[in-house]
């Protein structure tokens, strides 16, 4: 299956996942952006989600797992 990274400023994130944003304890951040990027309309199919906030906490990365190429567009979108 092949992994996309996509990158985005914690300014970008939509403010449902701002919540979530804590360095030590990635799992809630991961599980929500996994049931955005999964729920209708996207179904993007997204398996595994692996987050990772740098030490400043200004950029977020997101390593996407899913069994179809995903669009980094596309990612961004939802999750804006």
């Amino acid at each position: 299956m092949p992994d996309t990274v996509v990158s985005l400023k914690t300014t970008e994130l939509a403010n449902n996942f701002v919540g979530f944003m804590n360095p030590t304890n990635v799992g809630p951040l991961e599980n929500a952006v996994m049931q955005a990027l999964n729920a209708a309309p996207y179904n993007m199919g997204v398996t595994a989600v692996d987050a990772s906030i740098e030490a400043d906490g200004r950029v977020v990365k997101f390593t996407l797992t899913a069994p179809n190429d995903l669009d980094p567009a596309s990612v961004k979108a939802v999750l804006r």
